[in-house]
């Protein structure tokens, strides 16, 4: 359907696009300089927020992300873990630490060998479980005759919630 409009209507109508037309030619035909790349400050742009060389830089357990001479991003161990984590972690090594990061990051400064290491073997500790770590028991001579009964009967029993799994899901 078109619509009737009356001459003055017409005229501004006309007005406007030919607006917007020159408004999109002008747009098209800025250039910015090579010191002003990165900063819009004509027409009342915002400036664009400077790179964060870390936003994209993924570090491992135990370190974190830290700027060079250079500006570039590295991965660094960590200099202190939050305290807000109240959660203990026990390692294969059997030594309590107070979180995981802490862990991790004993494991950092160790293989790194750093000064604020606190045993040099904790740069091949691994987590264990979370919590306290337990005495470890030696096991009787009947505990040790059943092991392998008993580990026949748990993988027996995970081979069969698999296959229940996989069946539900097709």
């Amino acid at each position: 359907m078109t619509c009737l409009c009356f001459p003055k209507e017409r005229e501004e109508r006309k007005e406007r696009e030919e607006r917007k037309e020159r408004e999109e030619e002008e747009e098209e035909n800025q250039v910015e300089t090579p010191e002003a790349e990165g900063e819009k400050t004509q027409g009342g742009y915002d400036r664009e927020e400077p790179r964060d060389p870390c936003k994209e830089k993924n570090c491992e357990l135990g370190h974190e992300c830290d700027i060079d001479e250079d500006g570039n991003a590295i991965c660094v161990c960590m200099r202190s873990c939050p305290t807000e984590n109240d959660s203990k972690a026990c390692s294969t090594q059997n030594v309590t630490f107070e979180s995981e990061c802490e862990l991790y990051r004993q494991k950092c400064l160790c293989h790194m060998n750093r000064p604020n290491c606190k045993d040099p073997s904790y740069g091949d500790a691994h987590l264990d479980y979370y919590g306290e770590c337990q005495e470890m028991r030696n096991c009787h001579s009947e505990q040790i005759e059943e092991f392998p009964f008993r580990m026949r009967q748990w993988l027996y029993l995970v081979m069969e919630e698999l296959v229940r799994l996989l069946s539900n899901n097709n």
